[in-house]
């Protein structure tokens, strides 16, 4: 595998065989554009930054990252089957992107056990066509600004969904399974709108 202190990937292919990390203390993943093969790892001192108008995480690749996450501008990220996000940093969005699974044949999966903000912009969607993208959360979802849309449903786990006023949570398409623990808190709203949602066992709270 790699281990690289900086990478920028604006286009083209990039593929890596075995298991690849950005550097600790400081290391730096932008992408912006371009086919990631390959399994990454981005830990706590170091970042991911991924905006542009268009990008690809092929099927059975992914990015596993505990460092700070940022996800600006309003591109589409295009993801293939069994590929997997896995945030257990912080993960904030900043625009309206969306997340397309191109390839269908089986979901690929979000999976957040930080903390996951969207922080700016009015509709992020993890759209639903072709088996979509889970999105798993054991985590923190904190939305503060407009609407986050999750169309393919996931598993929850002892999770939180805090809502500011005025923003909401679109439960979009999909089936969610909530199990443990979940928490709904804040002044803003979660909305159940063609997917369902079942709680599996656990208490959950609503505030």
């Amino acid at each position: 595998g790699l281990n690289v202190k900086k990478l920028n990937l604006d286009g083209g292919v990039l593929t890596a065989a075995g298991f690849n990390e950005i550097e600790p203390n400081g290391g730096v993943f932008n992408w912006s554009g371009g086919i990631l093969y390959g399994q990454w790892d981005v830990p706590s001192s170091s970042s991911l930054n991924i905006s542009g108008s268009e990008k690809v995480l092929q099927s059975v690749s992914s990015i596993s990252s505990a460092g700070t996450n940022t996800w600006s501008g309003a591109g589409l990220l295009n993801v293939g089957k069994a590929s997997i996000i896995r945030n257990s940093g912080t993960f904030t969005v900043l625009g309206d992107a969306s997340v397309y699974n191109y390839t269908g044949g089986g979901s690929a999966v979000f999976v957040n056990t930080g903390t996951f903000i969207k922080a700016g912009g009015t509709n992020t969607t993890f759209l639903h066509n072709n088996a979509g993208m889970d999105f798993n959360n054991s985590g923190t979802v904190s939305v503060r600004s407009g609407i986050l849309s999750l169309g393919s449903g996931g598993i929850g786990t002892n999770g939180t969904y805090d809502v500011a006023a005025d923003s909401r949570i679109d439960w979009s398409s999909g089936e969610a399974f909530l199990h443990g623990n979940t928490v709904f808190s804040g002044a803003g709203t979660n909305r159940i709108i063609g997917g369902s949602i079942t709680f599996a066992g656990g208490t959950s709270t609503l505030s």
